[in-house]
């Protein structure tokens, strides 16, 4: 597990249910969660560094904007399928003023999906997940956004396929806020049974 792409997901459950022998080639990126903006693909094609740098992120947050992570294993070959979930830290209110639009996310899902394509690389698209336990990410503004990339996400069609990452994990009598039993404490990353959710959310068949 030493992908940095694959570090965001610290709950392991969704790796360990993809990691059967079956799905060997099947890669999980956590975009969003790791070091790396939606908005900038540029990792993806050549780990070509940023062309600025990122704006400081609030202690216990991960930084965003145009920095990107290396995309070890993208190109590794037997990969046939790759999750996306992408654009959290880009939207979140720690970000500003540097916040991205929808568009911006789009744009950037976008890139990652030619580039998957490019490559023969099936892309699922998972939606994000709720955000308005933590005053540091939450905002309407960002809500909105969030709330419109996931729209693009489920009814698109850009997607080979989509993983309902929200509708796993969000309170039933409040969505757009994590389930009490599946928040870590701060209000957007999940505990332990939170990735075990997103792990059974996945359709492994699709894959």
């Amino acid at each position: 597990m030493s992908n940095p792409l694959l570090s965001g997901i610290s709950g392991r459950p969704v790796v360990r249910r993809l990691a059967v022998p079956a799905l060997t080639v099947v890669l999980a990126l956590a975009l969003g969660i790791t070091p790396a903006g939606a908005h900038r693909a540029d990792g993806w094609r050549r780990g070509a560094p940023p062309s600025s740098p990122p704006p400081p992120a609030p202690p216990g947050t991960a930084p965003t904007g145009p920095r990107t992570a290396s995309p070890a294993g993208v190109p590794r070959p037997g990969v046939r399928t790759v999750i996306i979930m992408d654009g959290i830290n880009d939207l979140a209110e720690w970000n500003k003023p540097h916040q991205a639009t929808a568009r911006r996310i789009i744009d950037g899902h976008k890139e990652l999906i030619r580039a998957a394509h490019a490559r023969g690389i099936r892309a699922v698209g998972a939606t994000l997940t709720p955000v308005k336990g933590s005053p540091l990410a939450y905002s309407p503004a960002a809500e909105a956004v969030r709330d419109q990339v996931n729209e693009w996400i489920r009814t698109s069609g850009a997607y080979d396929h989509m993983v309902d990452f929200e509708a796993a994990v969000r309170r039933p009598d409040d969505p757009d806020s994590l389930r009490p039993e599946y928040d870590s404490g701060d209000g957007v990353h999940l505990d332990d049974r939170g990735y075990d959710a997103l792990a059974r959310a996945v359709d492994l068949d699709a894959l």
